[in-house]
């Protein structure tokens, strides 16, 4: 753990080579908070929350970057906090899956970040790619009142690329702001089979398949809140992916 660089306040700090692992199960998830939601440190020692924290990357070796690897994660801080992943203009690879993240949010500049099965709630991920190496992915998320903003420069030796596929968007608050250089460049750009609510925000691109509904009619389950009917129109609406191909057959009922 060390003090956040140009920043007061701490934060584990990822170097190159150097992989972090949060590892729960569904049933006993790991859990990843900030220092200042803890009882021993709020308002004593580390009483300066900073700007970068909890999880920094600071590797300069896109060769051998420093790696922040997450399944069944949740993470919770308080509002107004910073994000939970944040690079500071460093190299690094994020691969989260099966993960919750409620409140915050996740800032990219120069890292990769690649999201599977995870929600968002009011919390609001920010990739600013410039670098070619600052690609990022969200496969079958859910964004619920939450933000996503993805910036994008044109004027980069290697272009970063971008894909949200299989995902929905919810909630009165939920908003999607893209500045793209590249204009969607379909070599770079991959937006489709997203599903969103009538009259909000959309990728742009848009998908060729994407849907709009009135409402998601979310049904709490044995993990979670956000279920499906079985008459939904959200359900097979991909027919060229299947759960078994991201990894996520063991969620599903049928």
């Amino acid at each position: 753990m060390k003090q956040d660089v140009c920043s007061t306040g701490y934060a584990i700090s990822v170097p190159d080579g150097v992989t972090v692992n949060l590892t729960g199960t569904v049933t006993s998830p790991c859990w990843l908070a900030r220092y200042n939601t803890s009882q021993e440190g709020s308002a004593s020692v580390w009483n300066n929350r900073g700007h970068l924290g909890p999880l920094i990357f600071s590797g300069s070796n896109p060769s051998n970057p420093a790696q922040i690897v997450a399944r069944f994660t949740k993470g919770t801080t308080l509002g107004n906090n910073p994000s939970y992943i944040h690079d500071n203009y460093a190299y690094g690879v994020a691969n989260i899956a099966h993960c919750e993240f409620y409140g915050g949010g996740i800032f990219s500049a120069w890292s990769a970040g690649y999201y599977t099965n995870t929600l968002f709630f009011r919390c609001n991920p920010g990739i600013t790619s410039w670098q070619g190496g600052s690609s990022c992915a969200f496969q079958n998320c859910l964004y619920w009142n939450s933000g996503l903003y993805l910036n994008r420069s044109s004027g980069n030796a290697h272009y970063a690329t971008w894909l949200i596929q299989d995902t929905a968007f919810d909630g009165s608050n939920y908003y999607i702001s893209i500045s793209d250089g590249l204009s969607g460049n379909p070599a770079y750009t991959f937006f489709d089979h997203n599903a969103y609510l009538q009259g909000g925000n959309q990728t742009v691109p848009a998908g060729q398949h994407d849907l709009s509904v009135t409402n998601y009619y979310w049904q709490a389950g044995p993990l979670g809140s956000f279920y499906q009917l079985t008459n939904s129109p959200l359900i097979n609406a991909d027919t060229n992916t299947t759960a078994d191909q991201v990894g996520l057959y063991h969620f599903t009922g049928q």
